[in-house]
């Protein structure tokens, strides 16, 4: 078996969970589907042919960038960076299928540091992160506000809130920014 079609494989079978999920919503690319149906030929120098032709086209869509391939690690650091963002369908690409936050495995909080802290007026605070996110204050943040350096944790609350708590001061209600 040759390299390439190795890394292929080995390629669809880290993704398949998260597109097995996905498969619900919507159809596989046809460069995966025509891999996949490989897999019925009963004949070995056929199959094999056919597993040369569908890599070699996957890796023609792969390169033309028609399809994208990542592993879990890339995924999960995308939705990462994307928690607390509202933006519509992104979901399904990490294996959620549904805009369920309750959904097991779906990500429900990050935790951070403060990169910095500015004032926004009535009390409310504007938190930048380490990873450049930003999410500032619904409430006014009363007691001590989260200081420079602090550890964070941003959990997601009810009704799509969020809740930015540290050791240095009481929980508050945020949103993202950016």
């Amino acid at each position: 078996m040759s390299k390439k079609l190795s890394l292929v494989l080995g390629a669809c079978l880290v993704a398949s969970p998260a597109l097995a999920a996905e498969k619900k919503s919507q159809p596989l690319p046809a460069v995966f589907q025509k891999l996949m149906a490989c897999r019925a030929i009963p004949e070995s120098a056929a199959r094999l042919a056919c597993f040369d032709e569908a890599s070699a086209s996957i890796d023609t869509a792969e390169k033309a960038r028609e399809v994208v391939i990542i592993d879990r690690k890339q995924a999960e650091k995308a939705e990462r960076g994307l928690f607390g963002l509202t933006l519509p369908s992104v979901s399904a690409i990490f294996g959620g299928g549904d805009d369920n936050p309750a959904k097991e495995g779906a990500l429900a909080q990050i935790e951070s540091t403060i990169k910095r802290v500015d004032p926004v007026g009535y009390g409310k605070m504007t938190f930048v992160l380490e990873d450049g996110a930003i999410w500032t204050s619904t409430e006014a943040v009363t007691g001590r506000t989260p200081k420079v350096g602090a550890p964070v944790t941003i959990k997601r609350g009810s009704l799509g809130s969020y809740i930015l708590s540290s050791d240095t001061g009481r929980p508050v209600r945020v949103k993202r920014l950016q």
